[in-house]
């Protein structure tokens, strides 16, 4: 025996559970199965049913009068959901219900089918103001796809301590030249939180945020806590961490950072954007790299967090010049491990043999971030530019066989986390292909 959607469009649905992702399951099983009527609709039941795990995992059991959904954890058992509705003919394509796509396809067979991912956390990145403003079609979309994680990333940086409304018109708000996700936060935040938990999904927020929590105008009062380059205390970026000052006044205000954007379980208050050529000179940090810098300040970052926040954690970015692995600085226990190869070839998949750019410049740098993470592979996170409009200047290339080599290559080392940034300089006229195409090769790039 064979079930459709409209054959089954009229069965009960019962589940197992209070949890708010399995009850989430059962609301989109009902509403997506509604809008094909339930006119050839058959006697039968849809069981939800999930374990108490955290294993995005599930089975589905299907019978000519009865299916059963069983997640090894709540957001499995939503995952379980979304993978029969496809099974039955259903795709999310774009946010929003405009986005709902429906092709019945051939009947789904008796059988008992399972599907597990290969990447326990598997990340959108909202990436401009733009997104965030639609961050619920955004997360429900992402949920649909089976991503469970959603990272509001503050790009341009916002400027703390506003009064003013943000403007209304593209000419203004070029004009002011930062992003408004602290306003959006502070408006949406308990609201984003709940429709997370709803999902099963995670959080996470923040950006280049270090110069927020170090204003430059601190300078004047306090220049040594400020990088020594070419002689002279230079304001324009960064910190010396060796000024006990400007360590403290950091945890200061990351300790008021998480307390206002609360929510979150992984926070980013990364270094400046720049390809490098900001860090400290002076007699104590000359003898550490920009990594061991960074690393550095991210522990201090850290350390203020896990009293502020229990449970958050902080991400150390390797980027730019920090990509290489720190030396003598280890990331404390709540920290995570951001690699963002952004200046990588995307014409060859990360650890293809034939690219010698990514082998010599990338890879090598990452094997030795695994040696320094040793057993403990569950903090590292992978930053991918897919979608980055600004990167590929519009014209992303379409990542048919790279992406899903990327996936298996970094599932292969243990990455645990698989990322995509979203970004433009310019509201999107359509969703891009490679946000779904992540989704798809972060579950199963096989």
């Amino acid at each position: 025996m064979a079930i459709t959607a409209a054959g089954i469009s009229g069965w009960e649905i019962s589940s197992n559970s209070a949890s708010p992702p399995v009850a989430h399951a059962a609301h989109e099983l009902r509403s997506h199965l509604r809008r094909v009527g339930a006119a050839g609709s058959t006697p039968g039941v849809i069981e939800v049913r999930a374990a108490p795990g955290t294993n995005d995992a599930f089975e589905v059991a299907v019978e000519n009068d009865r299916v059963v959904i069983s997640g090894e954890s709540p957001r499995g058992a939503l995952n379980g959901a979304y993978w029969l509705l496809e099974e039955l003919g259903f795709a999310w394509i774009e946010p929003g219900e405009g986005g709902i796509a429906f092709s019945a396809p051939a009947p789904l067979d008796s059988g008992v089918y399972s599907q597990s991912p290969a990447f326990p956390r598997r990340t959108l990145i909202l990436g401009q103001d733009a997104l965030h403003d639609e961050w619920q079609d955004w997360m429900e979309w992402a949920s649909r796809n089976r991503l469970n994680d959603l990272f509001f990333h503050d790009t341009p940086p916002s400027r703390p301590g506003r009064t003013s409304p943000r403007p209304v018109d593209a000419a203004a708000l070029a004009e002011d030249g930062g992003g408004w996700l602290f306003e959006r936060w502070d408006a949406d935040g308990r609201a984003i939180a709940a429709a997370a938990s709803r999902r099963g999904m995670s959080l996470q927020f923040g950006g280049h945020h270090l110069p927020t929590l170090l204003p430059r105008a601190l300078f004047g009062d306090h220049p040594g806590w400020f990088p020594l380059r070419n002689g002279e205390r230079d304001p324009r970026f960064n910190l010396c961490v060796s000024a006990p000052g400007a360590i403290g006044h950091l945890q200061e205000a990351a300790a008021a950072f998480v307390a206002r954007f609360s929510g979150a379980d992984i926070y980013h208050i990364w270094p400046d954007d720049i390809p490098g050529g900001g860090w400290c000179e002076c007699s104590p940090c000359s003898a550490l790299s920009p990594s061991d810098q960074a690393l550095i300040a991210t522990n201090a970052i850290a350390e203020a967090v896990a009293r502020a926040a229990p449970g958050a954690r902080v991400a150390y970015l390797a980027y730019h010049d920090t990509v290489t692995p720190p030396e003598f600085a280890r990331p404390s226990a709540n920290v995570t491990i951001l690699w963002a190869p952004r200046e990588r070839c995307y014409a060859h998949s990360f650890a293809d043999p034939a690219c010698a750019k990514n082998e010599k410049e990338y890879l090598e740098p990452f094997l030795g971030l695994l040696d320094m993470l040793g057993d403990d592979l569950s903090r590292l996170q992978v930053f991918e530019y897919y979608s980055d409009a600004i990167l590929f200047k519009g014209l992303a290339p379409a990542h048919l066989g790279v992406l899903p080599a990327d996936a298996r290559g970094y599932a292969a080392a243990g990455v645990t986390n698989l990322q995509n940034l979203m970004v433009g300089d310019r509201p999107w006229l359509g969703p891009p292909w490679h946000a779904w195409w992540m989704a798809r090769c972060a579950w199963d790039p096989t």
